[in-house]
């Protein structure tokens, strides 16, 4: 049941087609109304694609149980079905063995003999000890779960990525038969289901989800042919081919921010956006902005307020007019440009390349919390 709107808008809206809608659009999920603006307002990348998967596993059986077949046909513990009990928690809080820290799962999924705990990494880093972190607080969940059911369930802890990602993700599964991975790639496939099997509102989420996922996994195709065009000029608040490469990039950056920071001569977002004492900017500046160390009429850089160890090349160290004003600070600032070339348009490169400044955040944020 749908009020004051259409699942059309609604998926625009989430995907970036439409305006929003009023916050009283709602819709009835196994009889109980969900404000379905509540549950995607302010979202993106992971986290959209995270809550949208949750919306269509709860609103299509046919959904749920070809996408609950999937990971059990890659679960290396045993078989397992959607069955009678089925429930799908959006971000379930974990408490790490051994730590007084907290971890969070994308989902937590309760089928009639399993518990799995859904971690999605469409392009974001693993953190530390993920996934094998969130192992403990799922088996413990089975075990209280089987206690009020009578019977004895599986736990397992899932992996969604792209298949550029196999080996990064295989790597940190191991041998653990508790432990495994899907592609993203496999999950679009098998939630395709033959449209006489859901109800119009559902087609349309499902197909706004696969049109995000499927730009995403592609990432930018043309991206070799822009490379010239890219470092050509720089126009007020950049060119459309660079807000679309630094849109594009923001899922490698460690909690980069949700609005594009564009002006005169900018064009980026900053990172880490919740981390006190920390700051960083990623985007694209015309040359006149450099003091020493351009190449180029445009260049896509990074400016930090905490030192990286980022190899040269391809990360070339350059200085800017404004120093440390051009992050709002009167410390020193460590910049870089990115001597980015053709082969750079798939998103591994970026990702690898990128590692060590999600290890300079993780680390600086670890000891804050000591």
């Amino acid at each position: 049941m749908i009020e004051r709107g259409s699942a059309e808008q609604l998926a625009g809206a989430a995907f970036g087609t439409a305006p929003p809608l009023s916050s009283t659009f709602k819709l009835f999920l196994g009889g109980v109304v969900v404000n379905l603006l509540a549950e995607i307002e302010g979202l993106s990348g992971e986290n959209l694609t995270t809550s949208v998967l949750r919306l269509l596993l709860l609103r299509s059986e046919e959904i749920r149980e070809e996408f609950i077949k999937l990971l059990s046909s890659n679960s290396r513990a045993g078989p397992f079905t959607s069955g009678s009990h089925f429930s799908c928690i959006l971000e379930q809080y974990t408490e790490e063995a051994d730590s007084t820290r907290w971890g969070r799962l994308d989902l937590l999924i309760e089928t009639t003999d399993a518990v799995i705990g859904l971690e999605n990494k469409l392009f974001a880093e693993f953190q530390e000890g993920q996934p094998q972190k969130y192992l403990e607080t799922i088996r413990k969940h089975s075990i209280h779960l089987a206690e009020f059911r009578h019977t004895s369930l599986l736990y397992l802890v899932a992996v969604i990525a792209p298949q550029s990602r196999y080996k990064d993700v295989s790597d940190r599964i191991g041998d653990d038969e508790h432990l495994l991975s899907v592609p993203w790639e496999d999950v679009i496939d098998v939630i395709d289901v033959p449209a006489d099997c859901l109800d119009q509102d559902t087609k349309v989420l499902l197909r706004s989800l696969k049109s995000f996922l499927e730009e995403r996994l592609a990432f930018i195709p043309k991206f070799s042919e822009w490379v010239p065009h890219l470092r050509r000029r720089f126009n007020e608040r950049g060119t459309a081919f660079q807000q679309d490469v630094v849109r594009k990039i923001w899922e490698f950056f460690p909690d980069a921010g949700p609005r594009l920071s564009a002006g005169a001569t900018w064009a980026g977002y900053y990172f880490p956006s919740k981390v006190k004492h920390l700051h960083g900017w990623y985007g694209y500046i015309p040359s006149n902005e450099i003091e020493h160390g351009s190449r180029y009429n445009a260049e896509l850089i990074i400016a930090t307020s905490f030192p990286v160890q980022l190899p040269n090349p391809p990360f070339r160290p350059i200085k800017l007019n404004r120093g440390p004003k051009f992050l709002g600070l009167k410390t020193d600032i460590f910049t870089w440009a990115i001597d980015y070339d053709e082969t750079w348009a798939k998103p591994q490169i970026w990702r690898y390349s990128l590692i060590p400044i999600y290890k300079a955040v993780e680390n600086l944020v670890n000891r804050q919390t000591e």
